[in-house]
């Protein structure tokens, strides 16, 4: 039987901090928020680049900056960690599979402007 995994999540939204890598670059954290709805939601995403796999991926740094609005696939993931001061605390992850560009929607407007009137003989 095959099993169907529920932990999916995409979305579209905007990096709001330039990300942040390990010394060996093997992976990319950075925040990101997606403003659809009634209140922004806020997520610290994840990034693995895979390498030396069989399906290597590159991490694309000239995508991963502040302002830049892309479409995000990936699951959530618990993540604990101890502060400084020996406090456990719990976060969750936003683990992203496949970064893509949001597709260009035309504005509507565009479409319903009127044409220039023509001439009229006089």
């Amino acid at each position: 039987m095959k099993h169907k995994s529920l932990n999916h999540l995409t979305i579209t939204a905007c990096i709001t901090a330039d990300a942040a890598s390990s010394k060996k670059e093997t992976y990319a954290r950075f925040p990101i928020v997606h403003n659809v709805g009634p209140a922004p939601l806020f997520l610290n995403a994840v990034f693995f680049s895979n390498q030396g796999k069989k399906y290597e991926r590159e991490i694309p740094w000239n995508k991963l900056v502040k302002g830049n609005v892309l479409t995000f696939d990936g699951s959530l993931r618990p993540n604990p960690y101890t502060d400084a001061d020996g406090v456990t605390h719990n976060r969750i992850d936003f683990v992203v599979s496949r970064i893509s560009e949001p597709e260009i929607i035309e504005d509507a407007e565009s479409e319903d402007a009127e044409a220039p009137e023509e001439e009229q003989e006089a």
